[in-house]
């Protein structure tokens, strides 16, 4: 852990918040009771019953956190603070749980906004499967297009740029990780029915020698093989090489395995 992100992490816990920093990544424990919980959880909870997309969308924030050790995203926490706003539930009771949600963003905003958040290069795959995890719940399109006012729209349109802002370099790091683990190509014999791979317990019908894919198919009837290659690209192709050996005993199945 970097000492600057230790050290906010030891402020904000004098102020009895929890969060958690680490490189991009900002998340804020919800300090809900157990009762907050199961009712901010509940469609037909008192706190947060069902009414528009904002408050649907509030809740998955919240659900996504009682998940998630009762951490969330300072995105999502910033998303759930707008959308609460634009429904206008800043002028709601200080003891009110959507009260408290609203404060926590207010405490931590400062600090938030100063961090590079987004279109940040991020070299840790497990960094980056960690930003595509938490932007999941943050994108959606149910109701991107239907808010009622200007304010409204331009929010969900800011929220949504901002995610996928922070979503093309977490992206761009694991292509680079996939590339780097990438064997090449791998080529085998596949038993096929028709253009479909067969399947064993242990996974796709190919084998790395043809005699032992003739051997392994040679009492399903109606089945072939064929010579294939396998990529990261590609998945399974079929090859053009080779006559194929039928393990078919049908004259009709035998055809349908021609190239």
């Amino acid at each position: 852990m970097r000492d600057e992100d230790k050290l906010l992490e030891e402020k904000y816990a004098k102020l009895g918040i929890k969060v958690i920093v680490y490189g991009s990544l900002f998340d804020i424990k919800l300090d809900f009771t157990p009762e907050e919980w199961v009712d901010l959880i509940n469609t037909e909870g008192e706190y947060l019953p069902i009414c528009c997309a904002n408050i649907s969308r509030v809740r998955d924030i919240i659900v996504n956190a009682a998940r998630h050790e009762h951490l969330v995203s300072a995105e999502e926490l910033r998303e759930a603070y707008v959308l609460l706003k634009d429904h206008g539930c800043e002028t709601i009771d200080d003891e009110h749980p959507l009260d408290y949600l609203m404060k926590l963003w207010e405490s931590v905003k400062d600090d938030v906004e100063k961090r590079p958040l987004v279109a940040k290069d991020i070299n840790d795959p497990m960094e980056a499967i960690d930003v595509l995890f938490q932007a999941s719940g943050s994108i959606a399109v149910d109701d991107l297009f239907r808010k009622s006012s200007e304010d409204q729209r331009y929010n969900s349109l800011l929220l949504r740029n901002l995610e996928l802002a922070r979503l093309i370099p977490a992206i761009r790091t694991l292509y680079a990780k996939i590339e780097e683990l990438n064997p090449g190509p791998v080529e085998g014999w596949g038993i096929f029915k028709g253009d479909d791979l067969a399947r064993t317990r242990y996974g796709s019908a190919i084998y790395n020698h043809k005699e032992y894919a003739l051997e392994a198919g040679g009492d399903l009837d109606g089945f072939c093989v064929k010579p294939v290659r396998v990529t990261i690209q590609n998945g399974v192709e079929i090859l053009d090489r080779d006559p194929v050996k039928f393990v078919s005993k049908s004259d009709d199945d035998l055809k349908a395995c021609e190239f």
